[in-house]
């Protein structure tokens, strides 16, 4: 019997030539175990970013959005980005609901209408009207297919909204008229989100078809850029696997792997591909284990005897 654990291969795709130097060159890593990732970009790019990508599956692949469904998202130190294909007029909505571990807190929504505007809940607006929606600081792009990324500010002083990597809100808590603005949504206990349902809710999200959750990105300033991750500097850390990214206008190179693996359960060992599998017969093994100890050499020493196939206890 296989236990399977999240596993990757290596994989890298170019448009075009730049040179990753990674570290460290062992990247395959326990999820309990500390580490850190290095991406050092060496390229003239004129007008770039460096990031890190995480996707739980393969690299780059966004996840078909279910709503009311609990997604793991610290905003000061990952981004999220939701794939819409939404016109203006179809009053479409983005609604996702923030969340101190399992405790409602606050929301955000996107809403298609005779332009797009936003909402945020105790900031913005202080009732759940979606005529009380403002628009942005600058206009989206006309495109029906969209790209929405959402990130804080370090010290959660900020929310930035971009749509197709053009920042349109940079929203500062602080500055809301509303005085529960701070305490609720710009809090740092955020640690989960939800896409909104309601059946027959004018909030319900209807809009978000994909979305994924990045580390955040870092602006290229030179010829050399490097950007660091560590499960010391980041707790959230989930298992998948970890891609380096750049992009230079519209050419993108990645490269490099992070592989974060899940530990086996007791019973069972991880093999070198990544995958937990079941010891055999008379071998036994704990939780986080590499192999598996044969039970002769060490059942008998804690008074265990083989019967019929089975090791039980000896008699007292």
């Amino acid at each position: 019997m296989i236990l399977r654990a999240i596993f990757v291969l290596l994989l890298v795709h170019s448009t075009r030539s730049s040179d990753f130097n990674l570290s460290p060159t062992d990247t395959k890593v326990k999820l309990n175990e500390a580490f850190t990732m290095s991406c050092t970009l060496s390229a003239g790019l004129s007008d770039g970013k460096l990031e890190m990508i995480k996707s739980d599956s393969a690299p780059l692949e966004w996840t078909a959005v279910e709503r009311s469904t609990f997604i793991n998202l610290d905003l000061e130190t990952q981004e999220l980005q939701i794939k819409t294909d939404s016109g203006l007029d179809t009053n479409e909505i983005i609604t996702v609901d923030l969340y101190a571990g399992t405790s409602y807190e606050s929301f955000f929504s996107i809403a298609f209408e005779e332009t797009v505007k936003f909402a945020i809940a105790y900031c913005s607006i202080a009732k759940q009207h979606v005529n009380d929606f403002l628009d942005f600081d600058s206009e989206p792009t006309s495109e029906i297919n969209k790209i929405w990324r959402i990130t804080e500010k370090s010290d959660h002083s900020e929310l930035y909204i971009y749509c197709n990597d053009e920042l349109v809100l940079t929203y500062v808590y602080a500055d809301s008229p509303h005085e529960n603005c701070v305490d609720y949504t710009g809090q740092p206990d955020i640690t989960a989100i939800k896409f909104y349902y309601q059946a027959d809710n004018l909030f319900t999200d209807t809009a978000s078809d994909f979305y994924r959750v990045v580390v955040k990105t870092a602006p290229l300033t030179g010829n050399e850029q490097t950007l660091e991750y560590s499960k010391e500097s980041a707790e959230l850390i989930d298992a998948g696997y970890y891609l380096c990214s750049a992009k230079d206008g519209a050419a993108v190179s990645e490269g490099g792997e992070l592989v974060v693996l899940v530990p086996c359960t007791a019973g069972n060992y991880m093999t070198e591909s990544g995958s937990c599998q079941q010891c055999e017969e008379n071998t036994f093994s704990g939780y986080n284990a590499d192999s598996c100890t044969s039970c002769p050499d060490v059942c008998s020493l804690l008074g265990w005897k083989l019967h019929d196939r089975e090791w039980i206890m000896s008699a007292m």
